[in-house]
């Protein structure tokens, strides 16, 4: 009975996959994707009972019809950061997921999952995910912006000053390292200025707007200059 069971669902994973071959060439659907289950890195709880089954399945079927595992791991990416830009969240996560099924100790995957997973409000979730990924490589630019934010946000969301202290200075570390690794990244200056500010370190502040400003050729925030101007007690220019 159980051989007869595995069989019929194998059968039924063949015929989906056999489905999703004659779209290859279409732009990715969640639709048209969305009965192929993988053992998810987050979400997605009630999949089938035998997810590990289902994510060997999904790997193998990978592995025999795209020229390399590599290339797979790279077209769900590229799907899943298409739904992205399109705000389908929902979508983007279940590529994510499929890419992290194929190639666990991308630390790509875990920062995309991470992303997704903060958009829909998981801000613990997502740090941890995030942090998974930063064991994987510690000189992964974009995991350290987005843990740096995580910790801004739960800084903001802090009541007690020793827990705002921490959360604070663990911004100001991962902002550090990230704008070591990638010196131009402005949007990494934005968030130093205000952790900068947040810290009393309004000269350090100072110094990542003027960055901000000289490179992008762009205003800053005019109630941050201010409050900034305020605190230094110089002319708001």
């Amino acid at each position: 009975m159980h051989r007869f069971a595995g069989m019929k669902f194998k059968l039924l994973f063949a015929l989906i996959i056999c489905f999703v071959m004659a779209a290859c060439d279409q732009e990715p659907s969640y639709e048209q994707f969305n009965k192929i289950e993988v053992k998810p890195l987050y979400g997605f709880p009630d999949i089938h009972e035998n997810r590990e089954l289902i994510n060997d399945l999904f790997v193998e079927w990978c592995d025999s019809n795209f020229m390399s595992l590599d290339i797979a791991y790279e077209y769900h990416m590229d799907a899943g950061w298409f739904y992205y830009r399109k705000g389908k969240h929902d979508s983007a996560l279940l590529y994510f997921n499929r890419a992290w099924s194929i190639d666990a100790k991308n630390p790509d995957a875990y920062w995309a999952v991470g992303v997704i997973v903060g958009l829909q409000s998981h801000l613990d979730e997502a740090m941890m995910i995030f942090k998974i990924g930063h064991k994987l490589d510690e000189n992964h630019a974009m995991i350290k912006l987005n843990l740096a934010e995580a910790y801004l946000t739960k800084f903001l969301r802090a009541k007690t000053n020793n827990t705002k202290t921490l959360f604070l200075d663990s911004a100001d570390t991962f902002l550090s390292e990230m704008i070591t690794l990638e010196p131009q990244n402005m949007d990494a200056r934005y968030k130093w200025a205000y952790v900068k500010y947040f810290m009393g370190d309004y000269e350090g502040a100072l110094a990542q707007v003027k960055w901000y400003q000289e490179i992008t050729n762009k205003p800053f925030d005019s109630q941050f200059l201010t409050d900034l101007s305020q605190k230094m007690q110089i002319p708001n220019d």
